[in-house]
């Protein structure tokens, strides 16, 4: 029987085509894609056009992300805005949105006709695929995928679930991790003792090998954890009130493996080794880039993928992403150095530091790569000439510019006058031994004293007249002629989202963040709540944020950092008060177009 081909089923072809190829190259790290078939009245010609989007976690829902969609997407799309011929009208008449699936090895396409959404699309990895009837809601989403489309989403659909048929509800989020609602005892220690019929029924369909964590995400145990947000309370919906009473038990079963075996396709997309560590006191991970080798303990950031409703991939990338770009940079500016600096020599040392020796073999620059990757973008013959300069390295002259001075006024770099800035940083994150700075701990973080110049920001070291005093009070003298350039600001359910280099670390400086706010023209007396949620992105509010609230702003402040500081997006979990009756402490700043 003969069947014709139409030029909707050309373009869908070409698209899961296309599609396929994308998959292959990225991974885990597939990026959403989207494509729009319009077609002139007169049916002689056609055109497609492109979009590529980043997919932000947000915790929406398969309904909420096609009446998004719809509404944002497929509505702007309604115009043509390439270039038409001369008397030529073009309509779209067919579109596709695809995301990637990495808990199943899915690519989840949705198509559009002229009146909207018409049906959805499954391919699997050979490129085989299956049409789908739009989803209704995140149980049929998971029936025909095997997977929510988002975790934090699928949590509320399962705890509607054990609501309506009053029994245990289980769901698979991917191989290895399974989450559950039963019911709950208020002020029950711990949960995990209590005899339960239903759960020993539900766990008796598994094997225990299968498995080895059990975790409660409410109760006291879990509160003792110091995780630094993103709890069930900001996502679980009108539910995480019955949650935080009691009432309701939310339980994972899980195995670490599984975890880590995310971790390591994470890594190996950026051509890095993982080592597994297993000493007395704590699981640790080593990733290896060629010489480079970091360290970063591997159970908390498990819990916390656990605990903040993600799925084992996207917990991978949340909390191991960010470091392994930095050591993927690490490498790369290592590789320029060695092919620059022409007659030194070039090697690492304690795990990331580039070591420079001269001909005498006299060390000569010590550079901690980690502190250098992130900051700028070193692409192309133009970033490798930047990244030298950055080092002070005078290519002309075959030389390090400045004398290596070790004063509070000077850049050890290049000898250019510079200020000292105080920074935090998450101990587990910092990458370097704190103890070789100038700083002191607080909680997990530690706060330490850098030398800042035009181009670099260098870590303090101790020494004479290097110590924690001298360094402070040379910051606070810094303060009235620091500058900062607010990159960009937004305001998200009364709360600032402000975004600049070092933003997060104005929470240790009140009289600072006066100075931004009244360059944004907004009130500045009294007492404000401020959170640096990532290194270059500062929240301020008039009180602590909870709930959705702050759900939306955590998504918000991601979406700037990524935006404009994208090799630095780990997690910062600062908060404090600020009191804003205090002088302005800032130099100039400049509000960025």
């Amino acid at each position: 029987m003969h069947t014709d081909i139409t030029p909707v089923d050309t373009f869908r072809r070409a698209f899961h085509t296309d599609r396929l190829a994308v998959i292959k190259a990225h991974g885990p790290e597939t990026f959403d894609q989207a494509q729009v078939l319009y077609q002139a009245s007169s049916g002689e010609r056609s055109v497609v056009i492109r979009d590529a989007y980043h997919a932000l976690p947000g915790g929406a829902g398969a309904a909420a992300f096609l009446q998004g969609l719809t509404e944002g997407w497929w509505a702007r799309r309604q115009t043509f805005e390439g270039q038409a011929e001369p008397g030529e009208a073009l309509a779209p008449v067919a579109g596709l949105y695809a995301r990637y699936l990495p808990e199943v090895g899915f690519d989840y396409s949705v198509e559009f006709g002229p009146e909207g959404p018409t049906k959805a699309w499954r391919m699997d990895g050979r490129g085989k695929v299956t049409p789908l009837a739009l989803p209704t809601d995140e149980g049929m989403f998971r029936d025909q995928t095997g997977t929510f489309f988002d975790p934090r989403a699928g949590w509320r659909w399962l705890v509607g679930e054990f609501r309506r048929t009053g029994r245990v509800a289980v769901a698979e989020i991917q191989g290895g991790y399974q989450i559950g609602v039963r019911q709950g005892v208020p002020d029950d220690p711990n949960p995990a003792d209590r005899e339960d019929e239903q759960l020993a029924e539900v766990f008796s369909r598994w094997d225990p090998h299968d498995y080895d964590t059990l975790e409660f995400l409410n109760g006291m145990l879990a509160e003792d954890l110091p995780l630094p947000g993103e709890r069930f309370d900001e996502w679980l919906g009108e539910a995480a009130a019955a949650a935080g009473a009691g009432e309701l038990d939310l339980f994972v079963l899980a195995e670490s493996s599984e975890f880590l075996a995310c971790v390591e396709d994470v890594a190996k997309e950026r051509g890095i080794a993982v080592e597994w560590i297993d000493p007395d006191e704590e699981v640790r991970l080593a990733f290896h880039a060629g010489p480079l080798r970091l360290e970063r303990e591997f159970s908390f950031p498990y819990l916390q993928t656990l605990h903040t409703g993600r799925s084992f991939v996207a917990g991978a990338l949340a909390y191991f992403g960010p470091a392994l770009d930095a050591l993927d940079e690490a490498r790369a500016l290592l590789d320029t150095a060695k092919g620059a600096l022409a007659g030194h020599a070039v090697d690492v040392v304690d795990g990331t530091v580039m070591r420079v020796r001269d001909g005498a073999g006299r060390e000569v620059r010590r550079f901690d790569l980690l502190a250098l990757a992130g900051r700028q973008p070193f692409h192309g013959e133009q970033g490798k000439a930047e990244f030298l300069k950055l080092i002070g390295w005078d290519a002309g002259e075959g030389r390090f510019l400045g004398d290596g001075t070790r004063d509070l006024r000077t850049c050890p770099v290049t000898g250019a006058p510079a200020r000292v800035g105080k920074v935090i940083r998450p101990a587990r994150l910092l990458g370097m031994d704190p103890r070789t700075l100038v700083g002191m701990p607080v909680g997990d973080h530690v706060v330490y004293y850098t030398l800042d110049s035009a181009t670099h920001s260098t870590p303090i070291t101790p020494g004479p007249e290097r110590d924690l005093q001298a360094a402070e009070a040379a910051w606070r003298a810094a303060l009235p002629d620091t500058p900062f350039t607010v990159t960009a600001a937004r305001a998200v359910d009364e709360a600032w989202i402000i975004a600049g280099f070092d933003a997060g670390s104005m929470v240790l400086a009140p009289g600072r963040v006066k100075a931004v706010l009244e360059a944004l023209d907004q009130p500045t007396e009294g007492h404000r709540y401020g959170m640096a949620p990532h290194p270059d992105v500062l929240v301020v509010a008039h009180a602590p944020l909870a709930g959705g609230a702050l759900d939306r702003v955590r998504q918000a402040a991601l979406e700037l950092q990524r935006a404009h500081f994208p090799g630095r997006s780990y997690g910062m979990a600062v908060a404090r008060e600020l009191d804003l009756d205090t002088e302005p402490a800032q130099g100039l700043v400049t509000l960025a177009d």
